[in-house]
């Protein structure tokens, strides 16, 4: 059914001038795909948030992971079903999470190990996403670093149920990074 959308969406927006089969039509069906997709995975963690009265929680989890794996990428499921079951799952540890105190030199000790993995993996290259620009990469890796400090600044102003939620959603991005399939990887 996206797919469907998608596809009339495009052609809608781009007219006769260019054959279904082009690769411009291809290319922006895809971009209109990605974006149906993750608007209805959006309302989907949002109608969970609001029905088990986390609206907050759910509100920074979107942020922080979806902020990090903009910059750092990671690994893609094979279908949309997946992708939605896998974020689900990050925001379950995230929620349940928020309720248990972490230590702070527990939270020290997790957060060093995400520096770790972004100084090395960050960002993800892969066949759906090749970024072959050195400059890019490097742009992307500052903005995950960045993006790290900024949630390690901001959780310390803020709950222990909020910070656990920052940390979690951002070690639970990190570590889609290293899960990245020999298959995915993009080969230069």
């Amino acid at each position: 059914m996206n797919e469907y959308i998608a596809r009339k969406i495009a052609r809608w927006s781009i007219g006769e001038e260019y054959s279904p089969e082009s690769d411009e039509c291809q290319i922006i069906e895809y971009g209109i795909l990605l974006t149906i997709e993750s608007v209805y995975k959006t309302l989907i963690l949002i109608s969970l948030g609001v029905l088990f009265d986390m609206i907050v929680e759910t509100i920074v989890f979107l942020c922080v992971f979806c902020g990090l794996r903009s910059c750092a990428g990671g690994i893609h499921m094979k279908t949309s079903f997946g992708c939605t079951m896998v974020v689900m799952f990050g925001w379950i540890l995230s929620m349940v999470g928020s309720n248990f105190h972490i230590s702070q030199k527990l939270i020290f000790c997790i957060l060093a190990f995400v520096f770790f993995i972004l100084i090395l993996y960050a960002p993800v290259t892969t066949k759906n996403n090749p970024i072959l620009d050195e400059k890019i990469k490097r742009i992307k890796k500052i903005k995950s670093i960045m993006l790290v400090l900024i949630v390690v600044i901001a959780s310390t102003f803020v709950s222990f149920g909020l910070r656990n939620v920052m940390v979690i959603a951002i070690t639970f991005e990190a570590l889609t990074l290293i899960m990245v399939r020999k298959e995915d990887m993009y080969e230069e």
